[in-house]
């Protein structure tokens, strides 16, 4: 018989050696996760540092100006909701606030650029200071937003809500809508006295007031 102990040796050894290996991955994968953890510190401080501002647009070009102060670094926010037409039927969108939106800059960031980008007409400030937002108002801002944005497609034309004629020989008149599709609308009103149900189409019709 052999001795067990010089069976055992490699054995031994290859285990010490992985165990060496174990001990060398758990201490790369900690360093890894303390860059990881270090680097999500850094950006949650950046986020934390960016003042916000309210940029004055020319007309219609929220969108525009807003593009082109992210080409420049900047934060942008530009709100939006949804538009409607005289219905009350969603169309797409439109910004919460017409001519303005809202750019997010570094403490070490200039803002001179910002009063030169295309599609800005200035800054907001209050006497000679540019206005600062706070980043609170930002955040519920955007928590309003995915609410409007969550419920955008209520708010349209359903049987029963009152409406208005607003062209043809009917112009003036006003009656519930009955029946709602999307190239017609069966209205109820009251013509010399009798009620009467009378088709017509939505750009015919609007919301009373």
């Amino acid at each position: 018989m052999g001795d067990l102990r010089t069976l055992l040796e490699p054995v031994t050894d290859n285990q010490a050696a992985f165990a060496s290996q174990e001990r060398s991955l758990h201490t790369t994968l900690a360093a890894m996760a303390e860059t990881v953890e270090i680097k999500a510190r850094c950006i949650l401080n950046m986020v934390d540092k960016i003042s916000w501002s309210v940029v004055m647009t020319k007309p219609r070009q929220e969108p525009y100006a807003a593009a082109r102060l992210s080409e420049q670094n900047f934060a942008t926010y530009l709100p939006l909701v949804a538009k409607r037409d005289k219905l009350g039927k969603p169309i797409g969108t439109t910004p919460m606030f017409p001519g303005y939106c809202f750019c997010g800059f570094q403490p070490e960031q200039s803002i001179a650029p910002v009063r030169s980008t295309p599609g800005i007409i200035s800054l907001v400030r209050f006497g000679h200071e540019v206005a600062i937002i706070q980043a609170e108002v930002i955040d519920r801002l955007q928590k309003m937003e995915a609410m409007l944005q969550a419920n955008a497609n209520d708010g349209g034309l359903k049987p029963g809500d009152p409406v208005q004629v607003i062209q043809g020989p009917f112009a003036g008149y006003e009656g519930l809508a009955s029946r709602v599709s999307a190239t017609r609308i069966d209205v109820l009103m009251t013509i010399m006295g009798q009620a009467q149900r009378v088709r017509f189409t939505p750009d015919d019709l609007a919301r009373p007031g």
